[in-house]
């Protein structure tokens, strides 16, 4: 019985994987840290990716053939401010779950992402030197290095800014906070010296599955492929859901003065993924619309 572990499928990209797997395998585990969820036709499981003995016998017991990693402290100025726990879950905990599958002969696909670059010029190839300017992207950089290191059969697949509907928790992704406040009457700044190649959760999580089950290995992109600003990309959601663009502002990410750096363009050129897998990547608006579509 072919069987996939999703680690980290309380968030928003994990439940679209989790989803989206029940396609592809027979059977579909799922972990959470602090969210516990359900998903029909998925077994459930807690896990602290910083525990190696509990990753190696979660991995002992269940026997995946394939595992994607989702887990990870995400959020940017809080990595900066608690550096020994951004390392403790984006280095180590990686680590620990490349050494157990390592040990198990499984597949391993790590996501990590696009602030692995400076951002000074963009359109960032998979062959391009990771050069990261905050807490988040070093040890996110880190942990690529140490599952590489440990599981030299793994992929890492970069992706950035992953939007899509949350459907186990009410945390917050670029789209629905845009839309919130949008909806709500409330004006919203967006960064308009900031460039990204946002990632549809439901688009890539498929892809991340095709990814897994081939016989590849290394680092690919699997962002979006169109290049926008913040305050471009809240324009394009303005649009898809028909909400007038007047409460959207742009603003500068030096007048917000955030506590950490950000890439001023992190884009990710996506051309390795889209040859191996044979597809296109959906433009920015078709995205949109789909996820309206199924609001």
């Amino acid at each position: 019985m072919s069987t996939l572990l999703v680690i980290g499928a309380s968030g928003l990209l994990g439940q679209h994987i989790a989803e989206r797997g029940k396609q592809r395998f027979e059977r579909v585990i799922g972990t959470y840290h602090a969210n516990p969820f359900q998903i029909q036709g998925a077994g459930v499981q807690g896990l602290d990716i910083r525990s190696a003995k509990t990753v190696s016998e979660l991995l002992e017991r269940e026997e995946p053939d394939s595992v994607i990693l989702c887990s990870a402290l995400t959020g940017v100025d809080y990595c900066e401010e608690h550096p020994e726990e951004a390392v403790a879950l984006n280095e180590k905990g990686p680590l620990n779950v490349a050494k157990a599958c390592n040990a198990q002969g499984t597949k391993l696909l790590h996501i990590s992402t696009d602030y692995v670059f400076d951002g000074k010029r963009g359109d960032y190839k998979e062959t391009d030197e990771p050069n990261p300017i905050n807490i988040y992207g070093k040890t996110k950089l880190g942990g690529e290095k140490k599952v590489l290191e440990s599981t030299p059969n793994s992929i890492i697949a970069r992706i950035c800014v992953v939007y899509g509907w949350n459907r186990n928790t009410p945390k917050k992704n670029f789209v629905t906070w845009v839309l919130e406040n949008l909806e709500g009457g409330e004006p919203v700044e967006l960064f308009d010296d900031q460039i990204v190649t946002p990632t549809y959760a439901d688009e890539v999580a498929d892809i991340l599955l095709r990814l897994v089950q081939k016989d590849v290995s290394g680092v690919f992109h699997a962002s979006g492929s169109q290049k926008v600003s913040r305050y471009e990309f809240g324009k394009h959601i303005a649009e898809a859901f028909s909400i007038n663009l007047e409460k959207l502002a742009p603003v500068s990410m030096q007048e917000v003065g955030l506590p950490a750096k950000r890439p001023k363009d992190s884009s990710l050129i996506v051309r390795k993924t889209e040859e191996e897998l044979n597809i296109k990547m959906r433009p920015l608006p078709l995205s949109l619309k789909h996820m309206r579509e199924n609001r």
